[in-house]
């Protein structure tokens, strides 16, 4: 295992006081009383010293972002933001209310619920992994994670503080956070930076490389073996690697091997949602009409509905789309067609067998971090 460590802060007495009162309602914050309080232990969580497995290994250096300075108050002062209803115009919604751990970060509805029941124009997608990706979101459209976990915020259908000017005022009012600020940035000032550092810092901590896919991998670089799947398991990734799958989900985070990836899977022959395709997308254009981020594919099996919209509920439906349902869009991926003509491309059809759906889908499983999920360090402080 690689350690990348960071500047570590060693939490003291002033987190003994959320320990003991955490669960307490909050009866002094100045306009928010009956909100509840976050519970922290008494000594910082670790989140700043990172194993890297040796299959990341190539290059891989942990914080892309440019986020090197990741630190234990930082992300603790991130996980109690990036849960807090008060980040929210209605104090009723926070960011983890469309991000749950249960769901490896994703949520259970195929458009998640915002404020005032406004509904989000794509699917929450799984939070897997942000220190590896150059770029967020479905189409893209930012490469800088401490700009991106402040757009949710602002978003009018998601939280809806357009004003960020506004959730600093109301921020700096609420009693909890003051030693937190201290603690994270040597005085209670609360500024936008100081936000966005702290989410990021938080997001960053969220590392996922311990699934049994994971295992297999390790042993396979320090042994040449791979003896930690089933046989279902191991044709299951044969028809993974057979029907090509691993073209657009490769790497060691299965998104591709360059940490983003791009593609037009020929869900439809006109897209409502464009995609990169649409006005004002970074790497938009007409010809990227029904391209999105190949998302990960690590805790697949948790992170249902699927595609960017949630059109599919279950991962045989997805594999039932690459088996016959690809439509035959002019801007359908390469990797997806078995040859362009002069009437377009010509979709790919894995004729698959109920069997080999069903191994391959087993496979899929096998990116399963379950550790992720029961990591208490990425838990709601106010359950």
């Amino acid at each position: 295992m690689k350690k990348i460590s960071f500047v570590l802060f060693l939490g003291l007495g002033l987190f003994g006081l959320f320990a003991i009162n955490g669960c307490q309602k909050d009866s002094n914050s100045n306009g928010y009383k009956g909100l509840q309080s976050p519970s922290l232990p008494a000594s910082l969580y670790s989140y700043s010293e990172i194993d890297v497995p040796i299959h990341f290994n190539g290059g891989f250096e942990y914080g892309p972002t440019g986020n090197f300075d990741l630190t234990d108050a930082g992300a603790t002062l991130g996980r109690v933001l990036f849960y807090d209803t008060k980040l929210s115009l209605s104090n009723e919604v926070s960011c983890g209310s469309c991000h749950h751990q249960s769901k490896a970060f994703s949520d259970k509805v195929a458009l998640s619920e915002g404020i005032i029941n406004n509904r989000t124009p794509r699917n929450s997608q799984a939070i897997i992994n942000p220190a590896m990706e150059q770029t967020y979101f479905w189409d893209s459209r930012v490469s800088d994670l401490e700009e991106m976990v402040l757009m949710p915020i602002q978003n009018h259908n998601e939280l809806g503080m357009e004003k960020l000017e506004d959730l600093v005022t109301k921020i700096s009012k609420v009693d909890y956070y003051k030693p937190l600020f201290e603690e994270a940035y040597g005085d209670e000032t609360v500024t936008k930076p100081r936000i966005a550092t702290a989410l990021a810092d938080f997001l960053q901590s969220m590392f996922s490389a311990d699934s049994k896919h994971d295992k297999a991998m390790i042993q396979m670089v320090q042994t040449g073996t791979e003896n930690v799947f089933s046989a279902k398991e191991l044709a299951g990734k044969a028809v993974f690697e057979e029907s090509g799958c691993n073209n657009c989900h490769g790497g060691p985070d299965l998104r591709g091997s360059w940490g983003d990836d791009w593609a037009n899977i020929g869900l439809e022959m006109d897209y409502t949602d464009k995609g990169l395709g649409e006005e004002g997308v970074i790497f938009g254009g007409e010809g990227a009409e029904g391209f999105f981020k190949v998302p990960s594919l690590r805790n697949i099996e948790l992170t249902g509905p699927y595609m960017h919209d949630g059109r599919f509920n279950t991962l045989l439906e997805v594999v039932n789309h690459y088996n016959e349902g690809i439509v035959a869009h002019p801007n359908l991926d390469w990797r997806l067609s078995e040859g362009f003509g002069g009437e377009g491309p010509s979709p790919k059809r894995l004729n698959l067998s109920n069997i080999e759906k069903e191994d391959l889908i087993v496979f899929l499983k096998t990116f399963t971090d379950h550790s992720l999920i029961a990591d208490e360090r990425f838990s709601d402080p106010f359950e």
